[in-house]
């Protein structure tokens, strides 16, 4: 069935057209008033039997509630989406570190406190994408899913190919391999924020802010200049907050939503 607030939205669409009111589809449902409400509103997602009797009762077939197909349960999404907003800010603060924002603590501890900044980048950034696959696979957005799997992938890819150059471990070309790493995560970061545009979800005007924000800022990692390298990883940062903010309200909504019976 779609994803809430869409759901809600085309039942009331439906039983306007159909001059039905509230009390009368609550009547015909055997279904409380305010739970209809609720339902049309948003606030609750109901179970598939009582959708079921909703499509009865407003003589529509089921099909007509399935813009997005749900592939994923309420309870799944609930339990699994604190793991995701935690690694979010996890990384918000390992970022500084990580990118030499802070460059005395490289200086004093050398190659092993980068390899161990590497290793929490690389496993909070696939985290927070994980959230966004899941994210997407519940919401139908098919691009959100597939791009947050190759986000990971290329993050695993640069994160490798940077260690291997920090410990001078391979010949120099490694460095050309690194950047082009970079160059197709940066190209693959616009469609990712293209996906989130397209994100329909309850805090659909967060996704759109966040994806255009990021495409916005993808451009300024294609410049070598160390100032407009500070100024990217800091906008970066705000990014990254950004994606946590959509993780946790998506977390908040569902753990307060209830599912009716």
């Amino acid at each position: 069935m779609m994803n809430q607030p869409e759901l809600g939205k085309k039942i009331c669409e439906i039983r306007n057209e159909k001059g039905v009111t509230q009390k009368d589809l609550s009547e015909s449902c055997n279904i409380d008033i305010r739970t209809i409400q609720r339902i049309e509103s948003g606030d609750v997602i109901p179970r598939f039997s009582t959708l079921k009797l909703i499509a009865s009762s407003l003589d529509v077939d089921m099909t007509g509630f399935n813009g997005n197909t749900q592939r994923l349960s309420i309870s799944f999404i609930r339990s699994i989406l604190p793991v995701f907003f935690i690694a979010g800010i996890i990384n918000f603060v390992n970022w500084f570190f990580y990118t030499g924002l802070f460059p005395e603590l490289i200086l004093r501890y050398g190659l092993n406190i980068f390899v161990i900044l590497s290793v929490i980048y690389a496993f909070s950034i696939a985290l927070i994408y994980y959230g966004f696959y899941y994210l997407g696979k519940y919401q139908g957005n098919k691009l959100l899913s597939v791009i947050s799997v190759i986000v990971i992938i290329l993050t695993y890819l640069y994160v490798v190919t940077d260690l291997i150059i920090k410990a001078s471990a391979f010949p120099p070309y490694f460095i050309y391999i690194n950047k082009l790493i970079l160059y197709i995560s940066n190209v693959n970061g616009i469609l990712f924020g293209i996906a989130l545009i397209m994100a329909k979800s309850r805090y659909t005007i967060l996704y759109k802010v966040t994806g255009i924000f990021h495409i916005m800022l993808v451009p300024l990692f294609f410049f070598s200049a160390i100032q407009v390298i500070i100024v990217a990883c800091c906008l970066a940062a705000l990014y990254f907050m950004l994606l946590t903010v959509i993780l946790f309200a998506e977390y908040r909504f569902y753990k307060q939503a209830k599912v009716q019976m």
